[in-house]
């Protein structure tokens, strides 16, 4: 199994955020701007909590169905991650696929 790269969310534009609070200043705020640098920081904290879970928790997204990965954590950095294991949901039941 190939190794799959998580996608993350691009960084905030200085120039969205400058455009934003040179309107909130002059009064001139348009919906269209408040969305767009909303949903960037949304986005990018969203980034910030799967790395966080991923690190402290051991749990990753899917890549395939956003589904929760769990994997063990390992106390000694120097033994391997071990294995992940991941519930692959096929019509009612759910099988276990051990990866890694």
């Amino acid at each position: 199994m190939g190794s799959i790269e998580p996608k993350w969310n691009p960084k905030i534009r200085q120039r969205k955020l400058r455009t934003l609070y040179y309107r909130l200043g002059q009064h001139m705020l348009d919906d269209d701007t408040l969305l767009d640098v909303g949903w960037s920081l949304y986005q990018r904290a969203c980034d910030i909590r799967t790395v966080n879970r991923a690190r402290n928790h051991g749990e990753l997204p899917c890549p395939g169905c956003d589904a929760p990965i769990h994997r063990q954590i390992r106390d000694d950095p120097k033994q391997s991650v071990g294995s992940i294991v991941h519930t692959v949901q096929s019509g009612s039941s759910g099988e276990i696929a051990e990866m890694g």
